[in-house]
């Protein structure tokens, strides 16, 4: 190989170094990103706190996370609310003239509503949890496939340099005095 010739190939690979050190830099704020994420979804629950400290990449996810979650819990506590009602298993409204047993069954039926709803909303969570270490592992593995592939163009980047070095030497005329 010609000195011009490995030169080329070595500016080449000082391209695709830098490529790939571009690449992995944006796979780790990525993952960084999706960790601070899942911390923030981790109970159910997103503050505005969580929501204004948010990436822009993942704030329309949270936003969804924090209105589906919350309709799913809703609609599903009403659901089981409902059947627990029909079942006999909670009063439902009641008629009558005691307004203290009236108001201590209402406190009794939103007490068992808002656990019904804590329960949803932790079962979203988990589900968004799972979803989240799914994609963690594929982005780990997509680091550390962008880590091999840069340690072998690194080799090369080293060893073409070794090569050029003792090429231009070779190379270079001798004068003799």
């Amino acid at each position: 190989m010609t000195v011009l010739t490995m030169m080329y190939r070595k500016s080449y690979l000082k391209s695709r170094i830098n490529q790939l050190e571009y690449q992995l830099m944006l796979k780790q704020q990525q993952k960084s990103d999706l960790s601070n994420y899942s911390a923030s979804v981790a109970d159910g629950a997103i503050s505005y706190e969580d929501l204004s400290n948010c990436p822009s990449n993942l704030f329309g996810r949270m936003t969804n996370f924090m209105f589906n979650s919350h309709n799913a819990a809703l609609m599903s506590a009403q659901s089981n609310m409902a059947q627990m009602q029909a079942a006999g298993m909670i009063g439902g409204a009641q008629t009558g003239t005691d307004s203290a047993a009236i108001q201590q069954q209402q406190m009794y039926n939103q007490l068992v509503f808002q656990n019904l709803y804590k329960q949803q909303r932790e079962q979203y969570a988990k589900y968004e949890a799972k979803v989240l270490h799914e994609q963690e592992k594929q982005m780990d593995q997509e680091v550390l496939k962008l880590q091999n592939e840069l340690t072998l163009v690194q080799n090369e980047f080293n060893s073409l340099s070794k090569a050029v070095d003792s090429a231009a030497q070779s190379d270079t005329a001798q004068y003799i005095a």
